[in-house]
């Protein structure tokens, strides 16, 4: 690209005349042009009028806002301005990547009121707040597991029927749990997020084969 600056940084292609890289947000050293050659005699400049210097008009670019200073960003909680080099806010302590986070669209509940219908069933505090996908995938397992538990107290297997028990009485409480820290925007305490839900499954699963075997080896003796 003719005429564009590459940042020493990152390596990105900038435009002619950047101030900062557009990737990583370098601010370039600029090198300062020679002085302007002495006015003639008898113009402005001689007789003590001075011109003035342009600045940097402050320019807001999402969380950041660039000034002659440098790069700041904009806590999204306080809406304090911090460094760009800051990983958490001054004033209250947010962090720099919640910063970045698209906002959340999704409707406001009330955390009680979300935690009192996970109690009634889990997953459904999940779907009053919207998010259908981790209610269904809540609401089935939880199901699932207390079935399990059910059945194996119907076949006289008194060590699945508890197993099973306390796992679907956890996955209850846990349920619970996560809808009232979405509603209060705690995702960060959430305990079954994504990838846990998935291993928490898996094991069950596992565990429940491990049980089955067990219990058919001992019955074929």
């Amino acid at each position: 690209m003719s005429g564009s600056v590459r940042c020493p940084d990152c390596g990105a292609l900038n435009p002619s005349g950047a101030q900062w890289c557009g990737q990583c947000l370098t601010r370039f050293e600029t090198t300062k042009a020679p002085p302007p050659p002495p006015p003639p005699p008898g113009t402005a400049a001689q007789q003590g009028t001075t011109t003035a210097t342009p600045t940097l008009i402050p320019q807001q670019r999402g969380a950041f806002t660039v000034t002659e200073a440098g790069i700041t960003w904009r806590c999204t909680k306080c809406d304090t301005e911090n460094p760009l080099d800051a990983s958490a806010c001054s004033v209250c302590g947010t962090l720099f990547a919640d910063a970045l986070r698209p906002p959340d669209d999704r409707p406001q509940r009330d955390p009680n009121t979300v935690a009192m219908y996970s109690l009634f069933f889990p997953g459904a505090g999940h779907w009053y707040m919207g998010l259908k996908g981790m209610a269904i995938a809540r609401g089935i397992v939880s199901t699932w597991v207390l079935a399990v538990g059910i059945l194996a107290a119907v076949a006289g297997s008194v060590m699945m029927a508890g197993v099973f028990g306390l796992a679907a009485f956890g996955l209850w409480g846990v349920a619970a749990h996560d809808a009232y820290r979405e509603a209060r925007g705690e995702s960060r305490m959430v305990i079954l997020k994504s990838r846990m839900f998935v291993y928490v499954v898996l094991g069950l699963l596992l565990l429940m084969i491990v049980m089955l075997v067990a219990a058919g080896l001992r019955a074929s003796r």
